[in-house]
């Protein structure tokens, strides 16, 4: 069975050489700035489509106002967020580096190795009939 292996983050740089992914886009810096930017955008585009009742002018000022509001409002979310959790690990609490990769869902590989494909590969592989570990490229049982 495929257990989790902690270890303490002592250094900046074991933080970043730790073998997981560090937040969607791989980057654990800048997150206030993506934030800002996703957030007005889709401020923007509700911002839009709620003033369009007005017609276009107002669909352009909602579009602006929604924009600042969202970007704003997302930006302080994530930089208060950010403040108290851990990029390193899954869940993003505590004090350790998580090595594990993913939600494990179950399975081995042929060679009794875990099966590392997540929900939606499975979802997708029980719809195509592929029987193949995208990750490791080894058939699954």
């Amino acid at each position: 069975m495929y257990e989790d292996k902690y270890v303490p983050v002592e250094t900046d740089e074991a933080k970043a050489n730790a073998p997981i992914q560090h937040g969607i886009d791989n980057d654990p810096t800048h997150d206030t700035q993506k934030g800002a930017v996703l957030g007005g955008v889709g401020g923007a585009v509700a911002g839009g489509i709620a003033g369009s009742v007005l017609g276009p002018a107002g669909a352009a000022l909602g579009a602006a106002v929604g924009g600042v509001v969202g970007a704003a409002g997302s930006a302080a979310a994530v930089n208060a967020v950010d403040r108290v959790d851990n990029d390193n690990n899954v869940t993003g609490v505590g004090e350790h580096v998580s090595r594990r990769d993913g939600v494990q869902t179950g399975g081995h590989d042929i060679d009794g190795y875990p099966d590392t494909r997540g929900i939606s590969e499975k979802t997708a592989d029980a719809i195509t009939g592929d029987r193949i570990d995208d990750k490791t490229g080894m058939p699954v049982d």
